[in-house]
């Protein structure tokens, strides 16, 4: 056969014959075709050569409802084979084991009246039944575990796991946690409370006066370190959530940690998930107001692609991320929408327009679905899952103003400014459009404002003589009271003590820049041959407070002298050295909309909106911050989060009882065929963490 010279037709799709063959061989077949039966088959080779890859430490985000589908054997043999070092799990697959374990799960039917389910005790999961009065037992046995912990002491998520692993392993209880003990696997729950452990800690709170405190702070910081100490990193995903999220924030944390520019994705990344890629269930109103750097606000129907939405930085800086897709689609049927308000009682808080620095009681209403994740004190939470003992990172319009000027000038202070040409406001304008129609200076006026715009003096210009006569003639029309500027002298009061201590740290907070037109001291060395000016935003020459003090350039500076226009300037300059505010504010109200017809009037319409962003997933919408739709494994490159490489990563878009079972089925016979020596990982060193 001919080769084929278009590069986009390289490899051919293999067909797949019906004949008697093995799991493994029919995945090999099926990651040469199309489709999720291809994912399904690279999934088995990536993590293949992860598991003999020597220098990889494996993390395993383990979410959804595994364990009662009687699935949670299938993690435990890859502990027993060290197929995984890390378990990232919900609270719900670390503790619903347990039940398999004692007591198990029977097959129901998702078709069946639930109230007399209710009535017989009967606990249901889709289409799996299991006791509701042993379920309790279960509930018991974390009760008594925690009341075994020392009462106050911080304890990782990772410790309590642990000892609640040896706990079961006294108790000859089969199951995950016991299995971990036992073969050094550290776990972490991020969301532990979500579950049974919640409902037994609360149990034990109450009734026990047990104060046990689990530390999610510490989970991380773990988790860094176990990051830090590898040499690469394999991540395998069931499901997503936050196991996934908690395992993908390690990247960035160790990236920050190593050196800010220093890259560290997962070498290899496999992800089974039912999630819709393009939508991921995050959507919000049409009329959100999407905060847009250096332009109006827009609605989220307005934004366009190619438009730099207001976000933070890993570090909480205010920066700006692209959006690269405008998604948009109906509300689903059952689907809930979410109302959280907020009220932000700040000073200077900022509206859509600008306060006059007092309290505006500015509100805000976030409109979203249920699943949107909206930034917390406790990261990210889901719309549906927000209290109102939650408090969500906020900014204001001040943060905009502020950000906006570092490359553009605001337009609430452009008239101040003098422009030329077509950016000027009076091109085009005459008679008595013009502001200036009638108003003209004097010869001597005229030859003074050339001699400043060419940063000559009139002695360079016209000589000493006609310098001198000049001077003489701008004194008699422009000195004292006859000038417009003229404040009853004040300019010739002298600057205090205070004045020159605290100067050159105001240079330094405005970073030698002017706070209106940003201009740098260097520049104005160079355009007006004089250094920057340290200005006192109330007039007031004694006030030498740090906070009363603002850079200036010598033009800036000028145009504050008019008394006429103190007032104006006054506010203005209060923004100019307002600092950048985002703040967790709390919640003041949550609505939710689960009528069809309620959520049509709330949205106006049937219709969402959200947006596909990089290098960040986040941006903020009614000032809140929230997070992007599209979290897939391509956007995660960007980030720096997964490998470059698309034969070292996998997305299978299929249910995980299908696909998990057929995977590890897959590499057991690869094991039973190839030998287990060349699948024989040596566990990394955890003896600093797992202390016994």
């Amino acid at each position: 056969m001919k080769k084929n010279s278009n590069k986009y037709l390289k490899e051919r799709v293999k067909d797949i014959e019906v004949e008697k063959k093995s799991i493994s061989k029919l995945m090999s077949e099926m990651a040469d075709t199309g489709f999720q039966g291809r994912k399904i088959g690279e999934a088995v080779n990536i993590w293949e050569r992860m598991i003999k890859d020597k220098n990889v430490t494996i993390f395993m985000g383990l979410a959804g409802s595994m364990s009662t589908t009687g699935q949670w054997r299938l993690i435990k043999w890859l502990m027993e084979n060290r197929f995984i070092d890390v378990l990232v799990s919900t609270g719900a697959n670390i503790s619903e084991d347990i039940q398999d374990s004692l007591h198990g799960y029977y097959k129901g039917h998702w078709i069946v009246d639930d109230a007399d389910l209710l009535k017989n005790n009967i606990f249901r999961y889709y289409d799996v039944f299991t006791d509701g009065l042993k379920y309790r037992r279960m509930t018991e046995l974390i009760r008594d575990f925690i009341n075994s912990l020392k009462d106050g002491y911080p304890y990782s998520s990772r410790e309590f796991c642990q000892e609640f692993g040896k706990f079961q392993l006294r108790k000859n209880i089969d199951s995950l946690l016991s299995t971990a003990y036992r073969k050094n696997i550290p776990v972490y729950s991020p969301a532990i409370m979500d579950s049974e452990y919640g409902i037994a800690a609360v149990i034990s709170r109450r009734w026990d006066k047990r104060n046990i405190v689990v530390d999610q702070m510490k989970d991380f910081e773990e988790l860094a370190k176990i990051g830090e100490k590898s040499k690469k990193t394999g991540v395998i995903y069931i499901g997503g959530g936050v196991p996934k999220d908690t395992i993908q924030l390690i990247t960035a944390i160790v990236s920050i940690l190593k050196g800010e520019k220093l890259e560290f994705p997962h070498s290899y990344a496999i992800q089974i998930t039912t999630d819709s890629p393009q939508w991921g269930g995050l959507c919000l109103s049409k009329f959100s107001n999407i905060i847009v750097a250096n332009e109006k606000i827009k609605k989220a129907k307005d934004i366009k692609v190619g438009d730099k939405l207001l976000t933070t930085d890993n570090k909480g800086n205010i920066t700006t991320t692209e959006v690269k897709k405008v998604l948009k689609r109906k509300i689903n049927n059952g689907e809930t929408i979410c109302i959280i308000k907020i009220e932000d009682n700040r000073v200077k808080c900022g509206g859509v327009g600008v306060t006059k620095g007092k309290i505006s009681g500015h509100k805000v209403h976030l409109v979203v679905t249920e699943d949107h994740l909206v930034f917390t004190q406790r990261g990210w939470v889901k719309a549906k899952e927000l209290t109102l003992e939650d408090r969500v990172l906020k900014i204001t319009q001040y943060d905009k103003i502020s950000f906006d000027r570092e490359n553009k000038i605001p337009s609430h202070l452009i008239d101040y400014l003098f422009r030329s040409g077509k950016d000027n406001p009076s091109a085009g304008k005459t008679g008595a459009q013009n502001p200036f129609f009638g108003k003209t200076h004097s010869k001597a006026t005229r030859e003074y404002l050339s001699s400043l715009k060419t940063g000559k003096t009139w002695e360079e210009l016209f000589g000493e003589e006609k310098a001198k006569e000049l001077r003489k003639k701008y004194k008699e029309t422009m000195g004292g009271e006859r000038n417009p500027s003229w404040a009853g002298g004040t300019s010739w009061e002298p600057y205090n003590k205070e004045f020159w201590e605290v100067r050159k740290k105001v240079l330094q907070k405005d970073s030698y820049k002017c706070r209106i037109c940003g201009i740098t001291e260097k520049e104005s060395l160079q355009k007006y041959k004089q250094y920057l000016c340290v200005h006192h935003i109330d007039y007031n020459k004694k006030n030498s407070n740090f906070d009363n003090l603002v850079t200036l350039c010598i033009s800036c500076h000028g145009k504050t002298i008019f008394p006429q226009y103190r007032e104006s300037w006054k506010e203005k300059l209060i923004t100019a050295v307002d600092k950048d505010c985002p703040e967790f504010l709390p919640i003041k109200e949550i609505v939710v909309y689960k009528n069809k017809r309620q959520i049509v009037g709330c949205l106006h319409g049937n219709e969402v909106y959200d947006f596909i962003c990089e290098p960040y997933h986040r941006f903020f919408a009614d000032w809140i911050l929230i997070h992007n739709s599209g979290c897939t494994f391509e956007e995660a490159v960007s980030w720096g989060k997964i490998t470059k490489k698309d034969n070292d990563k996998a997305v299978c878009y299929c249910d995980a009882t299908i696909a998990l079972p057929i995977i590890l089925n897959a590499l057991n016979e690869k094991i039973q065929k190839d030998g287990a020596g060349k699948f024989k990982r040596k566990a990394p060193d955890f003896s600093w963490l797992l202390k016994k």
